[in-house]
């Protein structure tokens, strides 16, 4: 994935993520649905903090690709 991908958090901290789709170039892809797997949290935490903050990353993008 190109670039550095940042989230802030509900409490104010900020993640870095990535997506890693299959194929790579489905990022890009008006249609594709994204899925939670796609998403890396690239930052250090244990598991079930990057699991709750995929999610949110996750519900995020959701919410922007449904407004407008």
């Amino acid at each position: 994935m190109q670039g550095e991908m940042f989230f802030t958090d509900i409490d104010g901290d900020v993640w870095q993520y990535e997506l890693h789709t299959e194929p790579p170039e489905a990022t890009y892809w008006v249609g594709y649905k994204l899925k939670l797997t796609d998403i890396k949290v690239i930052t250090e935490a244990d598991k079930e903090t990057k699991a709750r903050v995929r999610q949110e990353i996750y519900k995020d993008i959701q919410n922007v690709g449904s407004k407008g």
